[in-house]
């Protein structure tokens, strides 16, 4: 039996090997498929990033692999890029599912999440962290990516990201999940956008947090698989 195509989206910070052990959990239900977004990863891009580069990666990653149409689970950023693609191309996606992503920026948001991405106080406050960056990103460096990440925060934060008018027009089904132990999104911005999408739900993740790396891939197989399957 064919199976139908899932692609798996990383967030700020991310790549596609983050993926390995869930893509290893969901290959028996999807042909599953992962990407590094520009920049990110192994992709060597070296401009600055925006969210329409991103959903333009989706795009572009869907027309090289030959994907006509395709479900996404979408991670912190990945979501919101995913959501943004579908935006403006609705028949190339099936359903979105995403996690942990932020959806409402401003100025005061942006700063605050851009004080966390200096390299010098992640070497000095928490070394191991930076390890894992460095090991992650070998295309551009994990500086490059600190660096034009905070670019892509600061100009969500400045121009104020995807509105309710944009919410109304992602015409498929759209998940929004979020963990209970997520301190970096909240509900009430969650489950806003959930109901500005026509057909948008909501779901909440009792424990899980919202960093990729403590998640129980276990867990988010089955909420995958359950998802795709129901909804």
């Amino acid at each position: 039996m064919k199976l139908s195509p899932l692609l798996l989206l990383h967030g700020a910070l991310g790549a596609a090997s983050q993926f390995d052990t869930l893509t290893e959990k969901l290959k028996d239900h999807f042909d599953v498929h992962t990407l590094d977004f520009s920049g990110h990863g192994k992709n060597t891009y070296d401009g600055n990033l925006t969210m329409e580069i991103l959903a333009n990666d989706i795009l572009h990653y869907m027309d090289l692999y030959e994907l006509e149409r395709c479900d996404i689970f979408g991670y912190s950023m990945g979501g919101y890029a995913a959501v943004m693609m579908a935006m403006e191309h609705p028949d190339r996606v099936h359903r979105i599912m995403t996690l942990g992503t932020k959806w409402h920026w401003d100025a005061e948001t942006a700063t605050r999440e851009v004080k966390m991405l200096d390299a010098e106080k992640m070497l000095e406050k928490i070394p191991a962290f930076a390890e894992i960056l460095r090991l992650r990103h070998t295309g551009q460096g994990w500086k490059a990516v600190l660096h034009r990440t905070a670019g892509l925060m600061t100009h969500l934060g400045y121009t104020g990201g995807l509105t309710e008018n944009d919410f109304s027009r992602v015409h498929i089904p759209v998940l929004i999940c979020l963990g209970s132990d997520d301190r970096m999104v909240t509900r009430e911005e969650s489950e806003a956008s959930a109901g500005w999408i026509p057909q948008g739900t909501f779901r909440l993740l009792e424990g899980v947090p919202h960093p990729l790396e403590k998640v129980d891939m276990n867990i988010l197989a089955e909420e995958i698989i359950n998802a795709f399957t129901t909804f």
